[in-house]
């Protein structure tokens, strides 16, 4: 076997382990000859891949010792019914296998799911979203991406309680499910690993399908029948009415209301967050000050004081607050364009990415 090929797959998997030994299968990488599966309670991967193994292997061990091989094909396969056998030249590595009995988790079957078709572009809108999740356990609602999809268009939401990111996309000659109408939060952990995994199938990449199941509760990706990821949909009784904090708080749609992101924003704006992070946690706030065109980002802690002035290309009327400058720089990876109002800074991608950070009067 090649070694290399192995190491892909198990590094793969290797995030859909369990960090916690409580139930040793869910720390166990799964084979059964076909296949290879990880599971942590949550979200799980299942990877076509061919081997004599049939049993469970401690992941993390068996990572590792792969890693300290040098050559570039290893022999793996089963020694007796209760180990793992690696041999390399001049290496005989045996390692503890599981019966298969012990396998808690079989991937469900797709069929009667609700099917979402898109391709892979539409993952770069899906992490621009992760920006604004959050961590709070007293809202797991805002711990995902909320779904709407409906009439051939997918939005998806996120939220921290301190920025909103919204996500539009429609593609009528791609998207065919007229009759799939969905509200579901998917996980931040699932998110990331779908947009990571999926690239290791870009060449070859023609659709994401993405099976909903509202009723069991879980959703399954399915990528070029090679690659399927499962996990299960955030409960809960409240969701954020994102449509209507949008309409409250957003700008016109007219673009003439945005302007450039000003190039000197950005090391104004790191200079800002270097100094809040010698302060306290609960004081990292910039005093921002717009007169004009002219914009003045003033931060001050008892490690010293930093103030820059930053020229917008148009005029914003006159606004002063408090913002935690962290807020403001993460956005610029996505974002192209800004516009200051009274109540909110709303920047966005000048396509189908918004993002919205509130600001305080103190």
């Amino acid at each position: 076997m090649n070694k290399q090929d192995l190491l892909n797959k198990l590094n793969q998997a290797r995030p859909f382990l369990s960090t916690q030994d409580f139930i040793p299968i869910l720390t166990h990488y799964c084979f059964d000859s076909e296949n290879l599966v990880a599971y942590n309670d949550v979200a799980a991967i299942k990877l076509v891949l061919d081997s004599d193994i049939k049993g469970a292997v401690p992941g993390s061990l068996m990572l590792k010792m792969l890693l300290t091989v040098q050559e570039e094909t290893v022999r793996v396969g089963m020694h007796g019914e209760k180990e793992v056998k690696i041999n390399s030249t001049g290496s005989n590595i045996k390692l503890p296998l599981l019966d298969p009995e012990e396998f808690i988790f079989d991937m469900p079957d797709t069929e009667g799911c609700d099917l979402v078709q898109v391709p892979l572009s539409f993952l770069s809108g899906l992490e621009k979203t992760l920006v604004s999740i959050g961590d709070d356990p007293l809202h797991p609602e805002r711990s995902g991406v909320l779904w709407k999809v409906r009439d051939n268009r997918i939005t998806l939401y996120s939220t921290d309680s301190r920025s909103i990111s919204i996500y539009k996309w429609e593609d009528q000659s791609f998207f065919k499910s007229d009759d799939v109408d969905l509200e579901v939060i998917t996980p931040m952990f699932f998110c990331e690993q779908l947009i990571a995994i999926a690239k290791n199938y870009a060449d070859e990449l023609k659709t994401v399908d993405l099976y909903f199941n509202t009723t069991e509760n879980y959703v399954i990706v399915e990528l070029n029948k090679i690659c399927h990821i499962f996990t299960r949909l955030i409960k809960t009784e409240e969701v954020t009415d994102y449509d209507s904090i949008l309409k409250a708080m957003l700008p016109d749609d007219d673009k003439d209301s945005y302007c450039e992101i000003p190039v000197t924003m950005t090391p104004a704006l790191e200079r800002a967050i270097l100094l809040n992070n010698t302060g306290k946690l609960d004081e990292q706030k910039s005093h921002i000050t717009l007169t004009g065109t002219q914009l003045n980002i003033r931060t001050q802690t008892e490690s010293g004081l930093v103030s820059d002035e930053v020229e917008f290309p148009k005029e914003f009327g006159d606004v002063e607050f408090f913002l935690d400058p962290d807020l403001l720089q993460r956005s610029f990876k996505y974002c192209t364009q800004i516009n200051v109002g009274a109540n909110i800074l709303a920047l966005t991608d000048d396509e189908n990415f918004q993002h919205l950070i509130s600001h305080t009067s103190s």
